[in-house]
């Protein structure tokens, strides 16, 4: 793994994150106390040191082993400064705050992540908003401590959240004959009134996004629900329609599975059918021996189609065309109107048609809403064309189902 790819690792970026955040709880301490009382502080120390030092290494590799640009340059710049523990070596705090730019990294390690599930990165979200909060309000406490020469901690953090959060209680105030705390004061004021409002505002959004997919289905029932009525629908017909809204909701969240594998590159496309439909095809007996190269062709010739309740899938007699593999549901299987077999996930039916010429022999009625992958015969044909040996299979199971006159769909 290069250097890159380390950096971008989750494994990594843990220690480096809580590196970072360390680094900023305890420099504005040092600030404000002037020098380190706590051995702690000693250890804790050396720990973001040895981080950053490690950080600012695996991006000197980067650099190395690929062209680099001045922007990233510029922050292996800001790594090297961010590693040299500036109070233990020379006992001048303030410079100290030049670890801060290590902070430059936080964004990309709270980053929203695309390739994660949107359950996952919603709370990341909400958890980056509430992380820079944290930074913000600890930074102005310690800035209130200094002001004001609070020694109390917990009272200027508790000042910091209500001036921020433009609450402002009033019980704890600013000395008006000593113009830093009232100068400081005005601006966390001012500061206060943003920060509440970016805030809020993100917040609000990553809700909405949250629920975005069900708010845009509720907009497309809306609308057809309007045109059904603008067209006056039988409430039958119409409940049907609903339902069947309702079931794509509930089962795919809105999603059409042929229009996001037309979205993506042939490749990936044939990629991700065979993912999805590997299982369903190698249960057909005389697929069984089928090679990758094969299942691959059938997968990406399957195409999704859904059955609504008592929908007949076909008909007995009917001439047969297509086969189907079923995803989910279930399907009743009938002959002379007789009951024959019930056959549900994982089950295909009406493979008589990819072999014989022949009338259907019995019928199938969808007892529910089913998921169906549909095989056509053209496009089986097209598919033996293209891999003779299995044709010459294909050629033997339907001569012997001739001599032995099968009659099972």
């Amino acid at each position: 793994m290069n250097s890159t790819r380390i950096q971008q690792h989750p494994i990594w970026l843990l220690p480096l994150g809580i590196a970072c955040t360390l680094s900023a709880i305890i420099i504005p301490n040092h600030l404000v106390f002037s020098a380190k009382s706590l051995q702690l502080d000693f250890w804790l120390d050396w720990f973001i040191t040895i981080v950053f030092t490690a950080d600012a290494w695996l991006r000197y590799r980067s650099l190395q082993t690929q062209r680099s640009k001045p922007i990233q340059q510029i922050w292996f710049g800001f790594d090297i400064l961010a590693a040299i523990p500036w109070t233990t070596l020379f006992g001048i705090p303030l410079l100290d705050t030049l670890r801060l730019l290590k902070l430059i990294r936080m964004p990309e390690i709270l980053k929203e992540r695309p390739k994660l599930p949107i359950f996952i990165n919603i709370p990341l979200q909400l958890f980056s908003f509430s992380y820079w909060a944290f930074l913000w309000v600890h930074w102005l406490a310690c800035g209130w401590m200094h002001a004001a020469a609070e020694p109390h901690y917990l009272t200027a953090l508790y000042w910091s959240v209500t001036t921020l959060t433009t609450v402002g209680y009033g019980d704890i105030t600013p000395d008006v004959n000593k113009v830093t705390q009232t100068v400081y004061t005005m601006v966390v004021m001012f500061l206060g009134v943003g920060f509440y409002g970016y805030i809020i505002g993100n917040i609000t959004t990553l809700l909405q996004r949250l629920d975005m997919k069900r708010a845009m289905y509720y907009s497309k029932v809306n609308q057809l629900n309007t045109f059904l009525q603008y067209r006056q629908v039988g409430p039958e017909v119409k409940h049907r329609i609903l339902d069947y809204y309702d079931y794509l909701w509930e089962n795919r969240k809105g999603f059409d599975e042929k229009k996001l594998l037309e979205d993506l590159p042939p490749s990936l496309q044939a990629e991700l059918s065979l993912n999805l439909k590997r299982d369903l095809i190698s249960k057909v007996p005389f697929f069984h021996d089928a090679n990758d190269s094969l299942i691959r062709d059938i997968a990406g010739r399957l195409t999704p189609i859904v059955f609504t309740p008592d929908d007949i899938i076909f008909h007995e007699g009917d001439r047969a065309q297509s086969m189907y593999f079923v995803g989910k549901g279930l399907i009743e299987i009938t002959q002379n109107q007789k009951h024959l077999v019930t056959i549900g996930d994982g089950s295909f039916l009406g493979e008589i048609a990819l072999l014989q010429e022949r009338p259907r022999t019995a019928s199938a009625k969808a007892l529910g809403y089913c998921d169906l992958y549909k095989l056509d015969r053209a496009d089986f044909h097209h598919i033996l064309e293209h891999h003779p040996v299995f044709a010459e299979h294909i050629h033997t199971i339907a001569n012997q189902r001739n001599q032995k006159s099968v009659t099972s769909t």
